[in-house]
């Protein structure tokens, strides 16, 4: 199950290498086509054209990766033989809205505490006018990062490792 998990890694890698550069020139397709048609100051596209403009290669392989996962995780579960308590445990329901609501609790005040430490020591400043429209791309890029990293470390590896380990001991080494 250990190899499995180390061929779905290496997958993940390759695909990403392989569909990297077809995301990038597409992207710099639309982005000629965009600018052709005037589209940079329109609302809806806006932000997506001023990301596609800043955004390199290695920017794009990061995404591509996290594609290759996401698409590969289905795949992998039904290699891994993962049933749905491996995956998501056996108590989700009975404690999953209390868990989402105290976890994004503790991720907003931890997340507003470093904040007013960077901005008290100079690491940051404070934008009296942020650019709000710009703020899908981080929230996209978080919800998949948070969606395959908890199906891959909490969901699969974790379900791999309680096969065969106390279930402290697995949740110790993933």
């Amino acid at each position: 199950e250990l190899l499995i998990l180390l061929a779905f890694v290496a997958t993940v890698l390759v695909g990403a290498a392989l569909l990297a550069p077809v995301l990038f020139l597409a992207s710099k397709a639309f982005l000629r086509f965009a600018l052709e048609h005037g589209w940079k100051n329109t609302r809806a596209l806006g932000w997506i054209i001023h990301a596609a403009e800043k955004t390199e290669l290695p920017g794009y392989f990061d995404r591509a990766a996290m594609i290759c996962a996401v698409v590969g995780l289905w795949p992998l579960s039904r290699l891994l033989k993962l049933s749905r308590e491996d995956v998501i445990g056996s108590e989700w329901l009975k404690r999953s809205a209390r868990n989402l609501v105290s976890g994004f609790i503790a991720a907003c005040v931890v997340l507003l505490m470093a904040g007013w430490v960077f901005v008290q020591v100079g690491a940051a400043t404070w934008k009296a006018r942020a650019p709000w429209m710009m703020i899908g791309g981080p929230i996209m890029t978080g919800l998949c990062v948070a969606t395959l990293e908890e199906f891959l470390f909490r969901g699969a590896m974790l379900g791999v490792l309680r096969r065969s380990l106390a279930v402290r001991a697995a949740i110790v080494w993933t």
